[in-house]
């Protein structure tokens, strides 16, 4: 009985958003040369036809694609990060000076917005660490005021 009810439980899986790009090659070329996700595949039934591509990087996915009929957009997605500040040297070492940490109103907690060229963003954001959560207790009372507002 145990089985069955678990066989037919829903799971919700990793979420796997669509970005709507201009041009598929030249949006992988960003994603993976500087920010290096992983171009998993691609696909076009044809040369010069709209192409889908899958990308990865740290159990975050998410495809891309040039074909109007199969995504919506601009997108945004909001991954958490631990070690944000090794990623945006990372990412600096890659494009200089292209990137900093933020510290996010109204939450006051660290991001880094990447915007790519057709206006899909991911906002990476620090990881609740120890620090990050006695920052964020201490900043809710102001929280439940803004949003009160």
């Amino acid at each position: 009985m145990k089985a069955y009810v678990e066989s037919r439980t829903p799971v919700l899986q990793p979420l796997r958003p669509s970005f709507k790009v201009g041009d598929c090659e030249a949006a992988a070329r960003q994603y993976v040369g500087w920010l290096g996700f992983n171009l998993d595949w691609d696909w076009r039934e044809s040369p010069g036809q709209p192409t889908i591509a899958s990308l990865s990087r740290d159990g975050v996915s998410f495809f891309i694609s040039d074909d109007p009929r199969v995504s919506h957009g601009p997108s945004s997605i909001h991954p958490s990060v631990r070690h944000l500040d090794a990623l945006v040297d990372e990412w600096n070492a890659n494009r200089p000076g292209s990137v900093k940490v933020r510290i996010a109103p109204p939450c006051e907690f660290p991001d880094v917005p990447i915007t790519d060229d057709w206006g899909n963003v991911f906002v990476f954001e620090g990881q609740n660490e120890q620090e990050e959560r006695q920052r964020r207790d201490a900043i809710r009372p102001k929280m439940r005021q803004y949003i009160q507002e």
